[in-house]
């Protein structure tokens, strides 16, 4: 077992005894949560050299097995971030990611996501048009972003008028 996985363990044991708190008080989930952070545990599967831990699918699914054993809304709240970090590093905006990146994995800043909405049947709730110039204006209403009020920014996707999705980076 690698050094980290073992002090993650360990960390999880000592949190344990608080979970109904840690499930119930949003104070004490933000505090948790940015413990994960402070271990630098909130970019798990992006590269080392983004700040990450580089594991694999395999292991990062060990290791929410072993978060949901201790804190639904723990494990909830950090899958979000890791989701938003993952659709980071897919992005091809170099300029865009250094920003980001190694700060993610200490939640520096905390990413969530808001786009459920693009699986919903029907119009868009969210749309992108592509401006003239360089840009897009979006319009709609967004009916969730996952973790609102924990995170700093959040992607949200938008559907282009051709029927693409377009993903943005919002504060």
């Amino acid at each position: 077992m690698a050094d980290w996985r073992s002090q993650m363990e360990t960390w999880l044991q000592e949190i344990a005894p608080l979970a109904n708190q840690i499930d119930r008080d949003a104070d004490k989930l933000k505090t948790v949560l940015q413990q994960m952070g402070d271990r630098s545990w909130l970019a798990l599967k992006a590269a080392k050299e983004l700040g990450g831990m580089g594991i694999d699918e395999v292991e990062y699914r060990r290791l929410q097995i072993s978060l949901a054993r201790t804190s639904g809304a723990l494990t909830f709240l950090q899958t979000q971030h890791q989701s938003a970090v993952s659709k980071l590093i897919q992005s091809g905006n170099i300029s865009l990611r250094s920003q980001f990146f190694p700060g993610v994995a200490q939640g520096k800043p905390l990413v969530g996501v808001g786009f459920s909405h693009l699986r919903r049947q029907g119009e868009p709730m969210v749309k992108a048009r592509q401006l003239e110039n360089e840009g897009y204006e979006l319009s709609g209403n967004v009916p969730w972003i996952t973790g609102y009020g924990f995170f700093d920014w959040f992607i949200l996707g938008a559907t282009l008028e051709d029927g693409r999705e377009l993903y943005g980076l919002l504060p």
